[in-house]
Order: C-alpha cells, then sequence, then structure tokens
C-alpha cells in the first residue's frame, strides 16, 4: 500500500517511501539517519510551516530524491535498462516458440508459414517496433514493422539485405545465444530502443539463421508488471 508523506510522517516514512520506490533491499536500504533523508524531510516540514496542507505526490518526493540523492535515480535508470534486458529477452524467447521458426529456415530459404504468427506477435506486443529473421548469411528473409506509420522508413531494407554486419546478427552466430544490445535512438522512429536477437538453429542445433526485434523502451517498461508475472507463471510451469 503506497504511503503518505506529510509533515506526520517523520524520516522513518520518507527512508520507507524512498525504499519503496527504488526497491532497495537489505544492505541498500537507506535508513531514516542518512543525512539526505533529514534534509528531504527538513524541506517538507518547511513547506508545512508556509502553509501547505496536502500530501507530497510522487512527482514531488522524486523531485526532492533528485535534489538531495541523485545516486538514486543513477542507480534507478541502471535497474531500469537491467528489467528491460531481462524483459526483451523473456519475448523474443517467446516469440522464437510462437512463430515455429525453428528447422523453417533451410539452403537460404524460408517457409512463409510463420509470417501470420510474426504479424500477430507483433501486434499482441505493441513495442516491438521492428521484427525480422535472417538467414545464416545476414540476408533478410522476413520483416514485419509494427507502427504502420513507420512502414515507409524501412524500405530501405528489402527482402535479401545483407545484415550480416549488425551487432545483433554477428553475436549470436559467433556464440549460438541470446544476444541483447545497450538502449539507443532509432534512425526510423527517434524513439528509445534495445535491439534483442536469438539464433535460429535445426533439429540437429547447427544454426540456420537469426531472428531479432527492435524494441522500444518506454513501451516495454509500461507492460513490465503483466511480462514479470508472466515469465513468473513459465518458469513455475516448468
Amino acid at each position: 500500500m503506497p504511503i503518505i508523506i506529510n509533515d506526520k510522517s517523520g524520516r522513518a516514512g520518507v527512508a520507507y517511501w524512498i525504499n519503496q520506490k527504488f526497491k532497495l533491499r537489505d544492505d541498500n536500504r537507506i535508513s531514516k539517519a542518512h543525512p539526505a533523508v533529514g534534509q528531504i524531510y527538513s524541506r517538507i516540514l518547511q513547506a508545512y510551516e508556509q502553509g501547505r496542507n496536502t500530501s507530497y505526490s510522487n512527482r514531488e518526493m522524486m523531485a526532492l530524491v533528485r535534489r538531495y540523492m541523485p545516486e538514486l535515480l543513477t542507480s534507478e535508470f541502471d535497474q531500469m535498462k537491467k528489467l528491460a534486458r531481462d524483459l526483451a529477452a523473456h519475448v523474443i524467447t517467446k516469440l522464437a516458440r510462437a512463430c515455429d521458426i525453428q528447422g523453417t529456415i533451410t539452403s537460404g530459404s524460408c517457409s512463409t508459414a510463420n509470417l501470420p504468427n510474426m504479424e500477430k506477435f507483433t501486434r499482441d506486443h505493441n513495442f516491438i517496433q521492428y521484427l525480422y529473421l535472417t538467414d545464416a548469411s545476414g540476408a533478410l528473409l522476413q520483416a514485419v514493422v509494427g507502427d504502420p506509420a513507420y512502414k515507409h522508413n524501412y524500405e530501405k531494407f528489402p527482402l535479401g539485405y545483407d545484415f550480416s554486419d549488425r551487432e545483433w546478427f554477428r553475436e549470436p552466430m559467433k556464440n549460438g545465444q541470446l544476444h541483447v544490445t545497450d538502449i539507443y535512438q532509432s534512425l526510423f522512429t527517434g524513439k528509445l530502443v534495445i535491439t534483442v536477437s536469438i539464433p535460429v538453429t535445426d533439429e540437429e542445433d547447427n544454426i540456420t539463421g537469426v531472428m531479432g526485434a527492435d524494441i522500444q523502451w518506454e513501451a516495454l517498461l509500461k507492460r513490465s508488471e503483466e511480462l514479470e508475472e508472466e515469465s513468473r507463471s513459465q518458469e513455475a510451469a516448468g
């Protein structure tokens, strides 16, 4: 249950709000004796002494934390990046299963049977900006643009386009593992995105291609609770 911050909250209430908001646990927890907690609470008391009679909003508390404990904002951003990477990895793994791509790539060609599944998956997961599948040489076999408004921006990537020089292609081909890039700004939409990719293998575990997705960071985080719960359910189911 969210805590209400006002002049009666005390330093303990401020520390509790910070620990809950930033999900600080164990040795990372902020103590009510922390000097910055005292500074924040002093500012709160000052506001009430000057006539304030409403509780502090989350936005106002974040502004105080940003001023007196800026190191937490850096930590929060790092935590958000890690969460986004974890969620992106979960999404691409689920995507590979849903699209049934294993074994569909042979001799540089790809069955089009999985394309409707890719399109549906992109519609259901509206944070996917661009979804694509290549063969083992890096040639584009299939692609889906998430938002039709940006479709014309991707026309420079026709089927057969060579992606072999891209990090998201090279890394899975090199080590056979899922790969997630750092956050960057998309040249096609201007939004912050993460690219996540996974190798496609045949029945003998030979890599036959790579599936990748450009995922909008902010939109992904908005669905973080739903995706985390989905991931936990799948893990519990084995």
